[in-house]
Order: C-alpha cells, then sequence, then structure tokens
C-alpha cells in the first residue's frame, strides 16, 4: 500500500515465466490505480463536505455576534436549513455511490422492462420538478414488450434515468430533455438528449469520475457525483455508457444494455 510503483522484470516477453510477470505487473497497475482512486475520492469527499461545514459555522457564529432579533433569527435559520440540506444531499449521493461500490455482488438482478423505468422515472421528475419538459418516445417501437426487456436492478436503472434527465433539463435553458428508446437485437439502448451548455471535449475524458465537474457546470448546483453513480451502475449491469458533447449545442448520453 505504501508503494505500489514497482514492477518485476517483464524480460523479452516471450517464456512462461515473462508472461507471469506480465499478467502481475498488470495486477499491480490495477491496485495501484484502484488506491489512487480512493485517495483521490477521500480528498474529494473532505473537501466537499468541509464547505457546507463551514457555511454552517459562518451562520453560527454570525448569528451569535449580531443584536438579536426575530428578523435577523429567521434569516439565519432559513440559511441554516439551506446549508444543512446540501450536507444532507451530498452525505445521500456519497453513501449510495459507496453502496453502489461495496453491495455489486449482493445485488438482486431480474427482468426489467426499461421502457417502463423510464416512465416512472419522467413521472417522478415531473412531479419533483413542474416546469421540466421530458419528451419520450421510440426510435424503433418494438413489436413485443420482451424486446425492451433487460436483466437488471430495477431501482439502480431507475437511479441511471433519474440521474441523466435530471441533468439534461438541469443544464438546458428551456428545461428539456429527448429520451429515445431503441431495441435492438442483443440489447436495448437508451439516448438522453438536451440543447443545454454542453461539455468541452478536452473534459470529457473525466466527466464519469466521481467529484469531476465541469467549469461551465461549476454555475449550477451539484456535486459532480451522479454521473460517477451512473458509470459504476452500467458497469455493474454490464452496459456501457457514453458521451457525445458539444459546447454551446448540449449533450447526448447514450446507454446500452444487453438483453435478458
Amino acid at each position: 500500500a505504501r508503494n505500489l510503483r514497482q514492477r518485476l522484470d517483464e524480460g523479452p516477453r516471450r517464456d512462461e515465466i515473462d508472461q507471469l510477470a506480465i499478467h502481475f505487473n498488470a495486477m499491480l497497475n490495477r491496485l495501484e490505480a484502484a488506491f489512487e482512486r480512493q485517495r483521490s475520492f477521500v480528498s474529494h469527499a473532505s473537501h466537499e463536505l468541509r464547505t457546507p461545514l463551514a457555511a454552517l459555522k459562518s451562520e453560527i457564529q454570525l448569528g451569535r455576534s449580531l443584536p438579536r432579533s426575530a428578523e435577523a433569527d429567521q434569516v439565519m435559520l432559513i440559511n441554516l436549513e439551506t446549508d444543512t440540506d446540501r450536507l444532507i444531499a451530498l452525505i445521500n449521493s456519497l453513501l449510495f455511490l459507496a453502496r453502489t461500490m461495496e453491495q455489486a455482488s449482493q445485488t438482486d438482478f431480474g427482468p426489467v422492462r426499461l421502457d417502463e423505468v423510464v416512465f416512472a422515472a419522467q413521472e417522478e421528475l415531473i412531479r419533483q420538478h413542474p416546469a421540466y419538459r421530458i419528451d419520450v418516445r421510440y426510435d424503433q417501437l418494438p413489436s413485443v414488450g420482451s424486446h425492451t426487456l433487460v436483466e437488471g436492478n430495477e431501482g439502480l436503472l431507475q437511479r441511471v434515468i433519474l440521474n441523466l434527465v435530471d441533468n439534461a433539463c438541469k443544464y438546458s435553458p428551456d428545461h428539456r430533455a429527448d429520451v429515445c428508446i431503441s431495441a435492438e437485437s442483443r440489447g436495448c439502448r437508451l439516448t438522453v438528449s438536451d440543447q443545454g451548455i454542453g461539455i468541452p471535449a478536452n473534459e470529457q475524458v473525466s466527466i464519469f469520475e466521481p467529484f469531476y465537474r465541469s467549469n461551465e457546470a461549476m454555475k449550477y448546483e451539484g456535486f459532480g457525483i451522479g454521473l460517477a453513480i451512473c458509470w459504476q451502475i452500467i458497469a455493474l449491469h454490464q452496459g456501457k455508457i457514453s458521451l457525445n458533447s458539444q459546447v454551446g449545442h448540449g449533450s447526448q448520453f447514450e446507454v446500452w444494455l444487453p438483453n435478458r
């Protein structure tokens, strides 16, 4: 754990011993990457948690130092509640991400109609945000319902769709998201598109890392955890998630999941 940079000599890479050294070094590469991700995660989590805690402390100190009045107390309590809600939301996101990573082998899988999950997520988001406009369509209308059937966990897949569609609406000036469902021979494809701020090409490679946020996204409320959760869940389902985006013209996230 103190030094994962040392590697075995792979020699001329021809005989069995050389091949064993190659595979052992590959394992060390994965271990080093895992330790580095954990160190980065702890560092970013500490930083994100410190911000609302510092705001809470400042509000309390300010309340103690100023002359007390009912109006001032009300303003202070509102600010404290806002900072507390942000802290709770951050901790809940961190716990969900950690549990998804730790309980991968214990997750229950079964047949899930992906289009039904999409419509459930659409209903929930509109109930929470009446200003959102979420259009759902089929690219190829399935002849039977089983064509949109995937093997997965309904709750986790709904979290993916909630995160992607919520982001699309949040970062679009008209709060609109376009969701397209396509049934294919070996799987089901889902695209979530928006006409929002877009993501620069040089930042797209890091967008699924925990706590990473593009420069433009900093103007909006969030923690940079949602897409990391999406990536983790889709990987758990042996699927794929990708991004196609252009600054000022919006983003399109594409999810592919294998059929049951």
